[in-house]
């Protein structure tokens, strides 16, 4: 039997991932975390129209504070957080720009506000050999990794999507 997983999405979003990967394995339990009001709607009726209430729940936190201070512990977190540099935002290709929210795309001027800020934080939420992975803009992947070495994760591989692009971070602390 394999053993259970725990879980944290964070900056869920609609809660596309964490709620997939509830779906897909039985036995994890994850926890889908947001800022924004927005994001609490649309991912509670996902996970409604899953039929995951046993499984996945929502919590409200500005990125990993409410976590933290329950002591809360996961084996995985992922985290596809606002990544755009600011003065790229007006550039972007109408449908993204004009549909998705700002706080969605923003990682601040250098587009690495988030990564920083969770590379820092995670390690107060993983457990021993836990997972971070994120997702990154295509020319994010060294500087991520870097971030994530020097918090002292190992392991930590840069991986491609599908077009070939640089897409994913992942390490083990």
């Amino acid at each position: 039997h394999e053993r259970e997983y725990s879980i944290c999405d964070l900056c869920c979003g609609s809660g596309a991932i964490g709620i997939s990967i509830a779906a897909l394995r039985e036995n994890t339990k994850v926890d889908l975390i947001d800022y924004y009001d927005v994001p609490e709607k649309v991912t509670k009726k996902n996970i409604i129209n899953h039929k995951l209430k046993d499984r996945a729940k929502f919590i409200k936190s500005d990125l990993l504070k409410e976590v933290i201070s329950k002591e809360k512990k996961y084996d995985i977190l992922v985290s596809n957080p606002p990544y755009i540099k600011e003065e790229v935002i007006e550039t972007l290709m109408e449908d993204v720009k004009n549909y998705e929210p700002r706080t969605a795309l923003s990682g601040g001027e250098d587009g690495m506000y988030f990564y920083k800020k969770i590379v820092e934080d995670s390690s107060k939420v993983l457990k021993k050999n836990g997972i971070l992975a994120f997702e990154i803009g295509h020319d994010q992947g060294q500087e991520v990794k870097c971030l994530m070495i020097d918090k002292g994760y190992k392991e930590v591989k840069i991986i491609k999507d599908l077009a070939g692009h640089d897409r994913v971070v992942i390490g083990e602390l």
